[in-house]
């Protein structure tokens, strides 16, 4: 006669130890200016010249000096997350490309909390220019403000970032990512951050494979003009 387990079972559930949350584990995703702001940054000179090549010629702005202030920003950005900003006040009247402004917003802590993880972002670029300095390459963008698509008073201040760029990383010359995600364009901010997770015990936890950087590099110069305007 085959045994009724129920009894079992019932008893077995009565006497189990209760689950209880884990620690919460911190994976610290480094970010810089990557290539990917490069690309953006050649179109946005081009694209400035070409629109209003009088205002172009009046401000010159250049492409490294958009590089520089990017630098600024992203590294002010993780200071606000990471509630390290001192200069919250005047970082948020600077005008900045609506790419640029959607790239840090996404930069921020995520909590997964079903894998008990926190992901935050960790500045990993070089020194960056001063305040004074931001102020002045502010005002040649804003310079653009009816021209190109450009953003004032846009420097995020919420400290949360978006999932889907934040679960996303640079391995091994692919973007992989810890699921599926629904936005074509975190592939780009993930490339232009340079995201990069290098703490090898959390390797696993990325297991699926995007686009690999070169057909990014390809995709971000093919849109072009259509990033900027």
């Amino acid at each position: 006669m085959k045994k009724d387990l129920s009894l079992f079972i019932s008893e077995a559930a009565r006497i189990a130890s209760k689950h209880v949350p884990t620690n919460m584990r911190t994976i610290e995703v480094k970010v810089h200016v990557s290539n990917g702001l490069k690309q953006f940054n050649h179109a946005f000179v081009q694209e400035a010249g070409r629109k209003n090549p009088l205002m172009a010629d009046r401000v010159n702005l250049t492409e490294e000096e958009l590089y520089s202030y990017e630098e600024f920003l992203l590294k002010n950005r993780v200071d606000v997350v990471n509630l390290e900003s001192r200069n919250f006040k005047q970082l948020k009247r600077l005008a900045m490309p609506c790419f640029v402004e959607r790239v840090l917003t996404d930069v921020g802590e995520v909590l997964i909390r079903d894998r008990a993880l926190s992901i935050k972002p960790v500045y990993d670029g070089g020194e960056v220019i001063s305040l004074q300095e931001a102020i002045a390459i502010s005002d040649k963008i804003d310079a653009f403000y009816d021209d190109l698509a450009v953003v004032e008073g846009a420097m995020p201040g919420d400290p949360n970032g978006n999932p889907e760029v934040m679960t996303l990383a640079l391995i091994e010359g692919y973007v992989m990512g810890m699921g599926d995600y629904n936005d074509p364009l975190v592939e780009y901010i993930c490339y232009a951050l340079g995201l990069l997770m290098d703490e090898t015990q959390f390797n696993a936890l990325y297991y699926m494979r995007y686009d690999d950087v070169r057909t990014i590099e390809c995709n971000m110069a093919a849109l072009g003009r259509a990033m900027v305007v």
